[in-house]
């Protein structure tokens, strides 16, 4: 009975990881290309600067209008709720990992993420004090 229970068990946690990995490889797929902001909020206030990102493969590229640009790697994890993702960017030499969610709908993407690298994931599409939400729009290339 015990060897059955095991068994079951282990089976249910490989469907799963299979699930996931499926499921982070069609949202890898959805998330490709350029990408220009509609709206972007950042520390709870609306702010009016264009921000564009470009995803390839697992790099990612943000330009801010008059901000800079961050190059790095993102992970996509869409088995959670709301879906995450990892940034990881170069930042003078320096890896850090911005904690992220989001969410691609047809040509919609929402992006939230910490607006400190120590700060905790956001839980929701909420424009807070501790929060940077963009939300992109397709571009054609």
């Amino acid at each position: 009975m015990r060897r059955t229970y095991l068994v079951l068990v282990v089976a249910a946690v490989t469907m799963a990881a299979a699930r996931t990995d499926e499921g982070a490889k069609r949202d890898q797929e959805k998330i490709q290309g350029l990408w220009g902001s509609t709206e972007v909020t950042s520390a709870g206030k609306k702010v009016d600067r264009e921000v564009r990102a470009e995803f390839k493969g697992d790099k990612v590229t943000m330009i801010v209008e008059s901000g800079g640009a961050y190059t790095g790697t993102f992970k996509l994890d869409p088995g959670k709720s709301p879906a995450t993702m990892d940034i990881t960017i170069d930042d003078d030499g320096k890896k850090r990992t911005v904690p992220a969610i989001y969410e691609v709908k047809g040509d919609e993407l929402k992006l939230c993420h910490a607006f400190e690298t120590g700060d905790p994931r956001p839980s929701a599409f909420k424009a807070t004090t501790k929060t940077v939400l963009v939300t992109f729009k397709r571009r054609k290339p």
